[in-house]
């Protein structure tokens, strides 16, 4: 590592090791979000460089996955499925 990660100010995400798809679609299995696009989540965490929209570095890629779970549960989205597309929006309002 080039940081030091003892005097790190985010040190917990100096330390973060970004999952697989593979990883990423296993956990969201094991809590139940069996319809999770772990293709899509990961391109589009990888996109972003994994920091949230505060520019600020992930520290748990479990909580994304929690959370997004939980929003589409929110939302009363059954499929249990995040990021829906603009084709799937336009689809849907036809």
């Amino acid at each position: 590592m080039a940081k030091d990660c003892k005097t790190c100010k985010f040190r917990l995400a100096c330390l973060f090791k970004k999952p697989s798809i593979q990883q990423c679609e296993e956990y969201a299995k094991e809590i139940g979000f069996t319809t999770f696009d772990a293709e899509y989540f990961w391109w589009k965490c990888e996109s972003t460089g994994w920091v949230n929209n505060r520019g600020l570095p992930y520290k748990s890629w479990k909580g994304i996955i929690q959370t997004w779970f939980k929003g589409a549960i929110r939302r009363g989205d059954e499929t249990g499925k995040a990021g829906s597309t603009f084709k799937d929006k336009y689809e849907a309002n036809k």
